[in-house]
């Protein structure tokens, strides 16, 4: 079960929804460092130009269906802060639902974040509670992890802690280190939010993929288990949809994920492998800003893009149901 558990909340996060698409054609693999230092000089003019007083981000939502049944779903909102000396504010709200025979798990993660003016991290809360289900046995194992982020003083610091059922601490508090420098990442889930703010201030022209410049952004994941923290670099692209479909698609953001270094000069960039450019992420978005369709995930797991507004996050989850579309799903 810890297994499945561990694959099945890789699916459910927003964003590790690999989707492996052809390449466009026109959409040419940075070859060289000046190209990359291209886009990072483009992604730090676009993050300057971030703030809009008065913007609308709409929150973004989806649900996940395993052999059509619901098992999951994911909600994220950018709004104006009002305290930690923030301009933005995102939180998040998963869900995450998975069975086998006599056994099943159920994962919610939270997460609040407080950004600056480029959505540069300043802070981050993280809670994931695991409910693991063993019914042959009839015994319920409960669990939290808890983790902090702070920027400060050009270094990000991350806690990880780990709670019972009864809520005390299981194993010592976790701490580590990352040096930034001179280097101001976000959070992965906030890149969206990027993308809505620059085209609603008339910073981001979308043009055909070979003439709307690459951004090269630095950014930070910490999975759901809060074991890993990634400092990466995320390659955008932007294009306008060949056809429109789904309706109301005005414009396509591509994500790709580099591996890089922090140094004194900024951030180094790894030069993309052709797996690491043909494995990527598609966001389509409407012209008002709304995201329209999500990445999609491998062929177990679909997800439905929807109204964060009316998702009902409390909808009772079917485990059975859930284990049944899984067993036919593997066959």
């Amino acid at each position: 079960m810890d297994c499945v558990l561990k694959n099945w909340m890789t699916w459910i996060s927003l964003v590790a929804l690999a989707c492996c698409l052809s390449t466009v054609a026109a959409e040419h693999k940075p070859g060289s460092e000046e190209q990359m230092k291209a886009a990072l000089s483009a992604g730090v003019r676009a993050r300057q130009t971030a703030k809009v007083d008065g913007a609308l981000l709409p929150a973004s939502a989806l649900i996940v269906k395993s052999g059509g049944v619901r098992c999951g779903h994911a909600v994220i909102r950018v709004e104006a802060a009002t305290d930690g000396g923030a301009t933005y504010k995102m939180v998040e709200d998963f869900k995450a639902a998975t069975a086998e025979e006599g056994q099943s798990a159920l994962v919610n993660y939270t997460g609040t974040f407080l950004l600056d003016a480029e959505l540069g991290l300043i802070s981050g809360t993280m809670q994931t509670r695991q409910e693991l289900r063993d019914v042959s046995k009839n015994k319920t194992q409960i669990s939290t992890l808890l983790a902090t982020m702070v920027v400060k003083d050009k270094m990000l610091t991350w806690k990880r802690q780990e709670l019972d059922e009864q809520g005390k601490e299981v194993n010592a508090t976790a701490t580590h280190q990352i040096e930034l420098k001179n280097v101001k990442p976000l959070p992965r889930n906030a890149l969206t939010a990027l993308t809505r703010l620059m085209v609603a201030n008339g910073a981001l022209k979308i043009e055909t993929v070979d003439k709307t410049p690459a951004l090269c952004i630095p950014c930070v994941d910490l999975d759901f288990e809060m074991n890993d923290l990634v400092l990466d670099a995320a390659w955008l692209t932007f294009d306008k949809p060949t056809y429109v479909n789904p309706k109301d698609s005005a414009y396509v953001m591509r994500a790709r994920y580099f591996g890089a270094d922090v140094t004194n000069d900024g951030l180094d960039v790894e030069t993309p492998t052709p797996i690491m450019w043909v494995a990527h992420q598609a966001w389509a978005f409407a012209a008002d800003g709304r995201i329209v369709q999500h990445p999609n995930p491998d062929r177990h797991v679909s997800v439905e893009t929807v109204d964060a507004a009316s998702l009902d996050v409390n909808f009772p989850l079917d485990f059975e149901a859930i284990r049944k579309a899984a067993d036919k799903s593997q066959k």
